[in-house]
């Protein structure tokens, strides 16, 4: 049981790092795809 609840501790961390990475690198790129529009 333990060693289950780590390995989906650990895929849960990856997953939300997966996520936030994603996340993010989108709003980045909509924020310079608005300042080049803009520009």
């Amino acid at each position: 049981m333990i060693n289950g609840n780590v390995f989906t501790s650990r895929v849960g961390n990856f997953i939300t790092w997966v996520h936030q990475f994603i996340f993010w690198n989108a709003t980045i790129c909509l924020i310079t795809c608005r300042c080049y529009g803009k520009a």
